[in-house]
């Protein structure tokens, strides 16, 4: 068997292009990691902000019933003494019976 002696600039290239191949790899692996982060990171986000969103609108509801809720109450308030005002005297109805 004969083997031929490599040269040095083939040994080299050889080693250059493993090289390479391996910092490619190595920057397409973070690459993709990088777009994932992105990802998430919206989608995390947007996550975030829908329930920022429907706590405000459950909030807003809350304060709102509660305000609706006082106004009807003062104005049946005021309904129930007009009434009052103009039904009879309860004393000649209850002295009757």
């Amino acid at each position: 068997m004969s083997y031929e002696p490599i040269s040095q600039r083939r040994v080299r290239i050889w080693i250059l292009v493993a090289l390479i191949i391996i910092v490619t790899t190595r920057a397409y692996y973070v690459r993709e990691m990088l777009a994932a982060l992105i990802i998430f990171s919206v989608l995390f986000a947007l996550g975030a902000a829908i329930v920022l969103i429907l706590f405000l609108i459950c909030f807003l509801l809350d304060r709102a019933t509660q305000l609706a809720l006082g106004w009807i109450g003062a104005c049946a308030k005021s309904f129930a003494r007009a009434a009052l005002r103009l039904l009879p005297a309860r004393s000649r109805v209850y002295s009757k019976w």
